[in-house]
């Protein structure tokens, strides 16, 4: 299956872009979600979310912890809500 990857960087973002997760759901019922999270509680506030397939904390800044996270994923389109890059 192929993947679509929202990145948020708390859990603010994360319940901003819970509605566009329904819809992206709705629209490609067979894709599934990845979201991604800088903090704790945003991956909780993704994992209670029906439509997500996987939840991950995941600095935004470490490209090899992504490699890894993402590895054997079929990633058809990433969404960035926030960066904060320091």
């Amino acid at each position: 299956a192929q993947w679509i990857w929202i990145h948020g960087a708390s859990v603010g973002e994360i319940a901003g872009v819970e509605p566009l997760i329904r819809e992206l759901k709705q629209a490609q019922p067979k894709r599934q979600i990845l979201v991604t999270t800088t903090s704790s509680t945003g991956r909780k506030k993704a994992e209670s979310i029906e439509q997500v397939s996987a939840a991950l904390v995941l600095p935004f800044d470490l490209a090899l912890l992504y490699r890894h996270a993402t590895k054997g994923l079929r990633i058809s389109e990433l969404i960035v809500l926030e960066t904060e890059l320091w």
